[in-house]
């Protein structure tokens, strides 16, 4: 039983203890019938909410941020979205059931070639659960002729925003999840394997 009553989610979530949010746990998987139809409707509608306005807070800060300084914003994400680093580095695995051996460039190398044409975040409200999908468009800045015409490449990503050990239990975490092979970055240098 709840030692005390929250007035809302963040003040559970400041304040509850573990045995608490244990409590909560059981009190959900207790549920059946018509109780857990609707605390499931009303759990997914928080989810969609929480991706709507999660896609609406990083597309308003990603527009802010480029109006301040473009090339920062920019950076960051490459940074973020796509594992570079100050200094290059090898990226070697397994993805999609294939080997892969690429040399990552650094963020100066990157940033020499190419630009952040256009990013934009949605919410997935298709999903049982709170998910965010993310589309970065990247140009080279002098496109190679082999390559398309425009030199840009499009690459989607999807967060899920959940908590760690059941709901409510600890604080939500989001991970970053790419929709693409590693390989298929026309920026990474690949090696024979």
């Amino acid at each position: 039983m709840l030692n005390h009553v929250y007035a809302d989610v963040r003040e559970f979530e400041s304040h509850a203890s573990p045995e608490e949010r244990d409590e909560v746990q059981k009190a959900i998987e207790a549920l059946s019938g018509d109780a857990k139809r609707d605390f499931y409707e009303k759990y997914i509608a928080m989810c969609h909410k929480v991706a709507r306005i999660s896609a609406e807070t990083f597309n308003e800060n990603y527009m802010s941020a480029k109006q301040k300084k473009k090339s920062q914003a920019d950076e960051h994400l490459a940074k973020v979205f796509f594992r570079l680093n100050s200094v290059p580095y090898l990226m070697v695995g397994i993805d999609g059931n294939r080997e892969f051996a690429l040399v990552m460039p650094s963020i100066t190398e990157w940033r020499r070639n190419w630009v952040i044409k256009d990013v934009s975040a949605v919410a997935d409200i298709h999903r049982r659960q709170c998910v965010v999908n993310f589309r970065l468009v990247c140009k080279e800045k002098e496109p190679k002729k082999e390559k398309s015409s425009k030199g840009e490449a499009a690459f989607n990503f999807h967060a899920e925003v959940r908590w760690s050990h059941g709901k409510f239990c600890g604080n939500p975490e989001a991970k970053l999840y790419k929709e693409f092979r590693w390989a298929d970055l026309p920026f990474f240098k690949r090696l024979p394997l």
